[in-house]
């Protein structure tokens, strides 16, 4: 990232939420302790881990800008669907658009609709950028 000049876009899963957002760790906790594959300590390392942010605080440290968070004021998720279940205690917003600075972010968003909702058990996520 520290070598691109311009015209850049990272995608994907990072599995790591942004310090961007904000979460609540008790409803975290309840989110993650009703999974079926974890007990109380797996899940309280993982929600500790995940609020520390080191992930994407690094990527937004080398300049790259969230196309979701520049257009969008509200905090959705990306995961999980109603595919796993309807129990929305540990949503999370995991997926992610990031670009460099000289590309104009037109649009960004989430798709939720009843197709996506079945189809994976992360929502898609779009961006419509302008070179």
């Amino acid at each position: 990232m520290k070598k691109a000049k311009k015209n850049y876009i990272i995608a994907g899963d990072f599995n790591a939420i942004s310090p961007q957002d904000s979460y609540n760790k008790k409803k975290m906790l309840r989110g993650f302790n009703s999974l079926p594959w974890t007990d109380t300590e797996t899940s309280k390392w993982i929600v500790e881990d995940l609020l520390k942010v080191e992930e994407i605080k690094g990527v937004l440290s080398n300049g790259l800008i969230d196309t979701y968070k520049q257009v969008k004021n509200e905090q959705f998720y990306t995961l999980p669907t109603k595919l796993n279940g309807s129990n929305t205690n540990s949503s999370l917003r995991v997926d992610y658009i990031f670009c460099s600075k000289n590309l104009k972010v037109k649009n960004s968003g989430i798709i939720k609709t009843s197709d996506t909702e079945k189809a994976s058990d992360h929502y898609p996520i779009y961006s419509i950028l302008e070179i």
